[in-house]
């Protein structure tokens, strides 16, 4: 970094920084175009013409920062590594044009010590052939990276999994290549275990609901609840209960949730106190009791939920951001059903939709879309929950549900 700032000088001050005639000269000119004065000998132990090791001080970094253009070392350095980044890009995008999987994942593995980059370069290659329609040359370059779940975090698959799925909102894929994608490893785990797209699932996402490939005994129940769902939403016969083991260690909260939550969609099955579940409590096991109470509007866990879920209050940072949108939605949505319109608006307010994640945003909107159509008697609320169910297409969300939410 420093390097780079000793060079930006020199090409700016037109000459080497090779004896005290020029520190004094560019003493001189900094003077002149940034109005700060600077030693000679500060110069000197800077371009290295003093053999005593010094830290240059930030303040001193600031002004040959400004000199050169910047407003500060900081805003320098950030441009640097910008630029670092930026050249990186072009570097891929380049390879890209090549489609040729061995150099692609080769340089995408240069980065993986600079873990937002390599995280990047890997949604852009994949967003890049999903675009083209070039299934198959993305699976060579998952296949070369040789990329496996243990590899990321599960902050990193929300964000890889989510930045991949939204794109299959705008593009549309054949049947074959489709089923080529489910049967990825890499795509079935971190793309389509995450993106769980509700608003979506009497299409692509319905397709992967019914894949076998690959599911191992956890998929197996996470794709199961699903269809139970899907199920509930085309209004047709309510499917065998699935027979799961909620205490299962391996069983991630939000799934362990969603089995929880299943009894609200099937008519027919008896709903277990939540109390039983206390040890799995925590805002991703909330997360699915409420949103299929939203959907049903049966709210036979609200106050336990709204006792244990409040006690995470304090807890909330941007990573769980999104619970909080849910419980608002979810309180909201009890609310009115119980005919505190008041308490309705007041929660309604704090609600920021753009905190949901991706996957779900669509979908819990147009609840919210609902809710303020019918306390607020908004129009345009009105109508875009009407669009939103239409696009849906689920025989659930008919004129009757809307009017009747």
């Amino acid at each position: 970094m420093i390097f780079r700032l000793k060079s930006l000088i020199v090409l700016k001050f037109g000459r080497p920084i090779e004896k005290r005639s020029d520190c004094e000269a560019l003493a001189l000119d900094i003077e002149i175009a940034v109005g700060h004065n600077l030693g000679y000998n500060t110069l000197r132990r800077f371009f290295g013409l003093d053999n005593h090791k010094v830290e240059t001080r930030l303040s001193t970094l600031d002004i040959f920062s400004k000199y050169v253009g910047y407003n500060s070392y900081q805003h320098f350095t950030f441009d640097v590594n910008f630029s670092l980044k930026r050249n990186n890009k072009v570097k891929l995008y380049e390879l890209l044009g090549t489609k040729d999987p061995v150099k692609i994942s080769l340089y995408i593995k240069q980065t993986f010590h600079l873990r937002d980059q390599y995280l990047e370069f890997i949604i852009d290659t994949a967003r890049f052939f999903l675009a083209s329609n070039n299934v198959l040359l993305l699976i060579s370059v998952f296949n070369q990276l040789e990329l496996e779940t243990k590899e990321l975090t599960f902050a990193e698959k929300l964000y890889v999994g989510n930045s991949i799925g939204i794109i299959f909102r705008s593009t549309r894929l054949y049947k074959y290549p489709l089923k080529k994608l489910f049967k990825s490893p890499f795509m079935n785990n971190i793309v389509f275990e995450t993106f769980v797209d509700y608003s979506s699932l009497n299409g692509f996402y319905g397709q992967f609901i019914k894949e076998r490939h690959l599911a191992n005994p956890s998929q197996r129940y996470f794709k199961n609840a699903l269809w139970v769902l899907h199920v509930y939403l085309n209004k047709k016969e309510t499917v065998t209960p699935i027979d799961s083991d909620i205490n299962d260690t391996m069983i991630h909260p939000v799934l362990k949730g969603r089995l929880f939550s299943l009894p609200l969609y099937q008519h027919n099955s008896s709903i277990e106190s939540i109390m039983s579940c206390k040890v799995h409590f925590s805002p991703a096991f909330f997360y699915e009791i409420m949103v299929a109470s939203i959907i049903t509007s049966n709210f036979y866990h609200f106050n336990d939920i709204n006792r244990e879920f409040s006690k995470f209050l304090k807890l909330i940072d941007d990573y769980l951001v999104s619970y909080l949108c849910v419980y608002q939605i979810f309180q909201a949505s009890f609310y009115y059903k119980n005919g505190n319109i008041i308490k309705t608006k007041e929660l309604m307010s704090d609600i920021n939709l753009d905190s949901l994640r991706l996957s779900y945003k669509s979908f819990l909107s147009f609840f919210y879309y609902l809710l303020d159509w019918k306390v607020n008697s908004d129009n345009t609320s009105k109508t875009t929950a009407i669009h939103l169910s239409q696009k849906f297409n689920y025989p659930l969300f008919d004129k009757d549900f809307c009017e009747n939410y």
